[in-house]
């Protein structure tokens, strides 16, 4: 309908007025100015009242979508609005939004992580003398927070789900890292081991994102650490 032409016809500008221009830029390609037709190069930028009645024009139209083309006696942003609205109603009957199941789409998201993670086992961590011992004992007790909570092994972290994460642990040198789904803000630590996680541009080998770092070097400490990590799952278990 409204044509694309930089330089309208006379015809055109008269109907749509002095901004015409402006009218052109912003309703040209909006909804209610497109259409199916057969004949789009006979069109051209004639005027409406031509497209209406040309062989094969809009009056002869037997498509639905534009009979309210054939109905009106000029083509301004009124009309263009007008349909555009009607048209937008009618796609958000005919297609309603999609309603998505979260619960069911993080299921398959654990479900393919498992399947990743299939390869690996705890012998798969590059644990030397001093992160071995501290995992084997801070391990069970982040299994016993919640014995239906996923364990996913790499071949540089493990992390523990239920469906989100609560905690990646990461081995360094003579210690481990562990990385918490927690706000910093959030945070209860009175043993002051904790950190702001985003105050790192990164962090090395992590494969999760979260908001709470804790360095763990003494089995001392392990209670401290399930102490925030608990805190961690609360949250991802709500």
């Amino acid at each position: 309908m409204l044509p694309q032409n930089e330089n309208l016809r006379a015809e055109w500008q008269a109907i749509l007025g002095p901004d015409w221009k402006q009218v052109q830029q912003t309703w040209l390609n909006r909804l209610g100015n497109i259409t199916l037709t057969g004949y789009n190069s006979e069109y051209s930028d004639r005027a409406f009242d031509e497209k209406k009645k040309i062989e094969g024009g809009f009056n002869d139209s037997p498509l639905r979508l534009n009979k309210f083309i054939r109905e009106q006696n000029k083509w301004t942003a009124t009309e263009i609005e007008e349909r555009g609205k009607y048209w937008a109603d009618r796609a958000t009957k005919i297609w309603p939004a999609l309603v998505v199941d979260e619960a069911a789409i993080k299921k398959a998201e654990l479900e393919d992580k498992k399947a990743v993670a299939a390869k690996y086992t705890v012998e798969s961590l590059d644990l030397d003398e001093i992160a071995r011992p501290l995992f084997d004992e801070l391990r069970p007790q982040i299994v016993a927070i919640d014995l239906n909570a996923v364990e996913l092994f790499s071949s540089k972290s493990v992390s523990y789900r239920v469906y989100d994460f609560f905690v990646e642990v990461l081995p360094r040198k003579h210690r481990l890292l562990l990385l918490l789904n927690l706000d910093f803000s959030e945070c209860n630590d009175p043993s002051g081991l904790a950190s702001d996680a985003t105050d790192n541009a990164w962090i090395s080998n992590a494969s999760e994102s979260g908001g709470v770092l804790f360095n763990l070097r003494e089995i001392e400490d392990i209670p401290a650490a399930i102490h925030v990590v608990r805190q961690a799952y609360e949250k991802v278990a709500e």
